[in-house]
């Protein structure tokens, strides 16, 4: 097992988070917002940022599971493909949530959110059978 799952995972999460740090960056130097106009606690804007604030706590959500199970994985020396095959759909399931939440709020968005979710705990949680198996 190597870390490139987890790299890319890495690499997608940080370029969300800079992502929403250049919007947040760009309202507050136009003087549209004040820096302490972001509450994380509320919905503080609409439409395209709001979904993509989503799509980047979701990823550091996840991120703290699927880290866990990769690095045991190459901790543990796993050579399993299913375990690898796992690992690569989960940034599969991460890509078509954070797609669909970009993209819109309608029924099908979140339908495709939700599937792409579901892709990712059902990989966690053969990634840890794999390993409970293998310990």
């Amino acid at each position: 097992m190597d870390l490139s799952p987890l790299f890319i995972y890495l690499g997608i999460t940080i370029c969300l988070i800079i992502t929403l740090l250049g919007f947040r960056s760009f309202k507050v130097l136009i003087g549209e917002k004040k820096s302490n106009e972001f509450p994380s606690w509320e919905k503080h804007e609409t439409g395209f940022y709001w979904r993509l604030n989503r799509a980047q706590i979701n990823c550091l959500d996840n991120l703290p599971i699927f880290a866990s199970l990769v690095i045991s994985g190459f901790l543990l020396n796993i050579q399993d493909s299913n375990f690898i095959n796992f690992a690569w759909l989960v940034i599969v399931g991460r890509s078509l949530q954070i797609i669909s939440h970009l993209l819109g709020e309608t029924v099908w968005h979140v339908n495709v959110r939700f599937t792409g979710y579901v892709i990712q705990v059902i990989c966690f949680v053969g990634m840890l059978y794999i390993l409970l198996r293998l310990v």
